[in-house]
């Protein structure tokens, strides 16, 4: 438990974080480490992020990737409703440099800060995340994530509706020759959920439209640009040329959004699991002090 003191300290105040990174009180709870470097400006995760931002267009989008990766407890936990309880919050699992303080262990712990300054209709996060697990072939202290999500408000849009103003924008994106594979209703009120007591179902179906094609058109961005540079290389062909493209949208279960998915693409010959997503939880925007927002996340 958080309790315990099965984890010393392991690293002293003027070495808190790699990087310069303002100094914190040192306490029982430290269990962060000093070789822990952010790698954001690695080549190749730069190139990914930049290609999945050209989806997410600015002004609409707003793009973080410089916010520091020291957060509160409070921030990363607290504010998307983690229980007292969760295992995530132990420090067998996360990095503290204090009782108070942590080193994000995922991008999610700047989503009520950002719904908050209601700067942007949309925004995306990449950023370094910290976990403490043991090193192996699928699994390392600090890895990458990147976030994004699509809000529109119910006091701004013509009429105040939602379902209307979220169609005319979905009108307006690039259509793509995917094959997309999308069996279930968009709603099922065990696997999926309406959250009724604010949503109708014509604007869920509305927000899980534009939601959808969104995210199949960084599928079609990123796997062809990657093929592209296959055959710039003279490399060979990263997917089947005589498979076309194909995704499948899966249902799924989210702390943070319902109705929910997970969007699959096929891969060499198997179904590669890319990312999650679904409808944001109304109490993050209650929480956030924007009640009348309505939209979509993915991570």
């Amino acid at each position: 438990s958080m309790d315990d003191d099965r984890h010393p300290v392991v690293m002293s105040a003027e070495t808190v974080i790699a990087g310069g990174l303002p100094a914190f009180a040192i306490h029982k709870y430290t269990s962060t480490t000093p070789d822990l470097k952010q790698t954001s400006s690695l080549l190749r995760i730069s190139l990914t992020r930049k290609l999945i931002e050209s989806r997410f267009p600015s002004p609409t989008y707003k793009h973080h990737n410089d916010l520091s990766p020291v957060v509160t407890v409070a921030q990363n936990f607290d504010s998307l409703g983690f229980p007292a309880d969760h295992p995530g919050r132990n420090r067998s699992d996360t990095y503290y440099i204090n009782k108070d303080t942590v080193l994000r262990t995922h991008t999610s712990a700047h989503e009520a800060d950002i719904f908050r300054q209601n700067a942007s209709e949309g925004y995306t996060i990449s950023a370094d995340v910290y976990r403490r697990d043991a090193v192996d072939r699928s699994h390392y202290p600090v890895f990458h994530q990147m976030e994004g999500a699509r809000m529109w408000d119910r006091r701004k849009v013509p009429g105040g509706n939602i379902a209307k103003a979220v169609r005319d924008d979905l009108a307006k994106m690039p259509k793509h020759d995917l094959e997309v594979e999308d069996p279930n209703p968009t709603i099922h009120p065990e696997r999926n959920p309406l959250q009724a007591e604010h949503h109708s179902q014509e604007e869920v179906e509305a927000v899980a439209a534009h939601l959808k094609r969104s995210l199949e058109g960084v599928v079609v961005e990123l796997f062809s640009k990657a093929k592209q540079a296959a055959a710039a290389a003279n490399a060979p062909d990263p997917l089947n040329q005589e498979e076309p493209l194909r995704v499948r949208w899966v249902e799924a279960y989210f702390p943070f959004t319902s109705p929910s998915w997970e969007l699959e693409v096929f891969w060499q010959g198997d179904w590669l699991e890319i990312l999650g997503c679904g409808v944001t939880k109304q109490d993050l925007y209650i929480n956030a002090g924007i009640p009348n927002h309505i939209g979509w996340a993915f991570g």
